[in-house]
């Protein structure tokens, strides 16, 4: 299974048993720079979604065989947190409410405008980015904070010995080079105050005296 964001492109997947209106919705969605594939079936659409994670479905509701709402089901046991849009013209079967606990991110209704399905799209895209966003800056802290973990680490192994205790220069000096840099790090609210209390309290406790050569 391929993922299609690490291309960079916004790649949608169009499900309808009408293949007028999935000509008109891939016309729109290639007009404003989406790639598109086409699926006339639930069935058909498991086999693309194996094959490929997409951005987002659009999905219509009322289909033969599988409908909208078992498709994004099967779907989502393949890619847990596909963004699915269902698409109906039978608004009286299916509520807003009804599809949205279903686990939809949008429900639009045909007849529908090129600049209402564009700014649903948008909506989706834009938080769909954000929350990627949000999971670098969350792994960054983890490797980040395992970094400074390991610098504190020394700092207490260092702190522990006795005053007439010598070191080798080359490991406090490696020990005191990682410090501004996990001090910097803090003061970009990457870590937490009790990070920063241990680093700190692990300089004090460094024994390095005048004539060390491990001094910054």
């Amino acid at each position: 299974m391929t993922d299609a964001t690490e291309s960079g492109k916004q790649a949608m997947l169009v499900v309808d048993d009408s293949p007028e209106v999935r000509k008109i919705i891939g016309e729109v969605l290639r007009i404003f720079g989406w790639p598109c594939e086409e699926a006339a079936d639930g069935v058909e659409a498991l086999n693309l979604i194996q094959k490929q994670r997409f951005d987002i479905v659009l999905c219509d509701i009322r289909m033969p065989g599988m409908n909208g709402l078992e498709v994004m089901a099967e779907a989502r046991k393949i890619w847990a947190d596909m963004p699915f849009i269902m698409i109906t013209g039978y608004d009286r079967d299916y509520s807003y409410d009804q599809v949205m606990e279903a686990g939809a991110q949008d429900f639009i209704t045909k007849p529908f405008t090129h600049g209402e399905l564009k700014a649903k799209l948008g909506r989706i895209l834009k938080e769909r980015r954000l929350a990627q966003g949000n999971m670098r800056l969350w792994q960054e802290e983890v490797r980040l904070n395992k970094k400074l973990s390991t610098v504190l680490s020394v700092g207490r192994d260092l702190s522990k010995a006795d005053s007439g205790t010598h070191f080798d220069p080359e490991v406090v000096a490696a020990f005191l080079r990682c410090l501004p840099r996990g001090l910097g790090r803090y003061r970009g609210n990457h870590f937490s105050h009790a990070y920063a209390d241990e680093m700190l309290m692990a300089i004090g406790a460094t024994p390095c005296d005048e004539t060390d050569r491990c001094r910054p």
